[in-house]
Formats: structure tokens, sequence, C-alpha cells
């Protein structure tokens, strides 16, 4: 009987397998060869000359075919067995403790390292995983790169002053990266924590996703921090981000582009100021920042669009809902309320807003050259 396998990781040939005692093997089109031992331990080598030779047990690269229980194709890292599946890199299958007792950030950067240059999937199943240093997702080595958890099971525990994941690429951005999916807290209080940090110090950083992540804080910092040269086609969709002291903070790092930044369906509740924006254009829909006291800091050199969002304070001190030094802020369709200590929009210098449809509780102010102009608004 004839077997028929594909095999990903060596070139998505079909290889045909016949009844074997001993030794099999089988050349590939490009003349590399693939060898079985009765064991089903398979090797990947060169060419056809050196298809005789087996590698020592442990080495790097070789391959090991399972037909019960956990079937499939699976790799030798030197250290370890991993799947193959369809690209896809299951942290625990590098050692990543689900338990929360010991370090899992070289476990999840060698899943990372080993998915291939078209990118793939980096699966965090449930659990806690403790995290005490940086892990460093590079989009431009690993296109299209995914890290994705399975819900809130799926815990990150970073250590007080670190930054749990820095996606960094090259100068053709972050193309299809996206992070999603699981529930990050750092273990303890710390004000250098940051969540996510979007870093790209070469050109573009277009098409990146975060979506349905839950960002809990106890931090100082930033939850999301995006800070590159070139900010472009980002989307941060589903998010919670909650008690830190940024909890998004968008800025183009050269002082160049930040552009096509969407926030859709998230919550930023209680942080010192809730969305820092400086960028040319952007939009919030269907938001809601809760307990901020300031809600948004806008200072787009374009538009910077709200839509149908809700923005709610409560308490003393200095409760604000937008504030903008430049550019025009446009909301259609949004409620502010418990702004009462001070207002629900502050402009200064050059800002300007345009209201649509829109509820107030504690109005305007300008003390800049900016104008405003609304319809249908209530105050």
């Amino acid at each position: 009987m004839t077997e028929t396998i594909r095999y990903g990781l060596i070139g998505k040939e079909d290889v045909k397998l016949e009844p074997r005692t001993g030794r099999f093997e089988t050349i590939l089109p490009d003349g590399r060869a693939v060898v079985f031992n009765a064991l089903d331990v398979a090797y990947l080598v060169a060419d056809a000359t050196t298809a005789a030779l087996f590698p020592p047990a442990q080495i790097s690269g070789r391959l090991y075919r399972r037909t019960d229980g956990q079937r499939g194709l699976w790799m030798d890292t030197s250290t370890l067995w991993f799947s193959l599946q369809q690209q896809v890199c299951n942290i625990q299958e590098f050692g990543a403790d689900p338990t929360g007792a010991s370090d899992s950030t070289t476990a999840i950067q060698a899943a990372h390292d080993a998915l291939p240059a078209a990118g793939g999937v980096i699966f965090a199943p449930p659990g806690t995983y403790k995290l005490n240093s940086v892990v460093t997702l590079n989009s431009g080595t690993k296109r299209g790169l995914q890290l994705i958890g399975s819900g809130s099971g799926t815990k990150f525990a970073p250590l007080a002053g670190i930054t749990a994941f820095k996606l960094t690429g090259d100068a053709g951005g972050h193309e299809g990266a996206r992070l999603a999916n699981f529930l990050l807290q750092p273990a303890s209080a710390s004000a250098a924590n940051i969540g996510i940090l979007i870093d790209n110090a070469a050109t573009g950083q277009p098409n990146w996703r975060l979506d349905n992540l839950v960002l809990l804080g106890a931090s100082s910092a930033h939850g999301i921090a995006i800070s590159c040269v070139y900010v472009l086609r980002g989307n941060i969709t589903n998010c919670i981000v909650q008690s830190w002291g940024t909890g998004i903070k968008v800025a183009s790092s050269g002082g160049s582009v930040s552009d096509g930044i969407a926030i859709y369906g998230c919550a930023v509740r209680s942080c010192t100021t809730g969305l820092d924006l400086v960028l040319t254009g952007g939009s919030l829909d269907a938001c809601l920042i809760e307990a901020c006291a300031t809600g948004v800091a806008g200072v787009p050199t374009n538009i910077l669009r709200l839509a149908g969002c809700r923005l709610i304070s409560s308490g003393a001190g200095t409760l604000t809902g937008i504030t903008s030094t430049s550019g025009a802020i446009v909301t259609h369709g949004c409620t502010f309320t418990g702004h009462t200590t001070a207002r629900d929009i502050v402009l200064s210098s050059t800002g300007s807003w345009r209201g649509f449809g829109d509820s107030l509780a504690a109005g305007v102010t300008n003390s800049g050259t900016g104008d405003i102009s609304t319809f249908g608004v209530a105050v």
C-alpha cells in the first residue's frame, strides 16, 4: 500500500512511501532526499549521496512521522520536538510553561524563530506564561506572522519593568502581522511596563492588526504603543485596555506620517490618558473611553474622526473628554458625560472641532484660533 504525506517544511512535495523494511529513501525533485528507518524516524539530507548518513540523536532538523496519537510530522530542534502541521508552532512544544512557574520567553522566541520566512502562526494554548524579558516578533523576516492565543484562557504575565511584546519589521513594514485572542497582565506594578510595542526604525508599517486582546495594566507607561517612522494602515479592534498611564499611544518616531489608524469597538478604561494620538489622520468607531483623566488627546495634522463613541468620566480632578492643539477633531453621534470639573472638548492653538449629532454635558472650551462648527449637537 502506498502512503502519500505532505511535508510542508521540505517544499510541500507529495512524498510517496512504499511498504518497507529497514531503511527507505525517496528523492525529491530538487535533489534532496528523505530517509526513513523502521522506526519511522525521517531525515532530510542535502542529496542522495549523503542519504545513507544518519545524524545522531537530538540533532536539529531531524523529522519524525507519527501515525498514532499525536499524528503528523514533527521536527527535532536539538532539544525537543515540535509539530510542523500547517506552519503552526505551538509554544508549549518549545517548552513554554503554562503554569507560570518558569520563564517562557525563550520558548516563545524559539517558536517565532522556527517559522518559515513566509510566516505562520505562533499558537499559545490556554495557560499562564511568565515573561522575564521582551519577546521580539519580526514581521520583516517572518512575513504575515501571527501570535494567537485561546482567548482569556491564554495569559501572558511580564515581569515588572519590561515590554511584553515588540513587533518590529523592515522597510517592507508589518504586512499582515497580527496579535490576537489573549490576556496580558503584568505580574506587578511598574512605571516602565509596556504591553505591546510596535516599533520600526526602517520605513513602513502597513497592515498590522491587534484584535480581541485584554491588556490589564499596573503601569504608568502604555498598554499599546506605536512608534515608527511611518505608521500606516493599522487596526486595533475589540480590545480592552485598562489601568495604564496611556491606554493607546500612536506617534511617528521620525516625525513623518501616522495615517490610516483605525480603532474599532475598543474599551479604554481607568487610564491617565485613554488615547494619545499624534497622527496625520485616523478614526475611532464605537469605542468606550471611561474613567480617564483625559479621554482622547488628539494632535492630528489633518483629521481625527470619532463616530458613535462614548466618553465617560467620574470623580474629582481635571476630567476632559478630548483635547486638541492642531488639526480637526470631527465627532459624529458621540456622547460625553461626567466631565463635571472641566470640559467635554478643550481646544487650544490651532485645534478645531466639527460636531454632528453629538450629546455634550460640560461643553467646549476654545482658547486658540481654531474654529468650531456643529450640526444637531445637544449641550
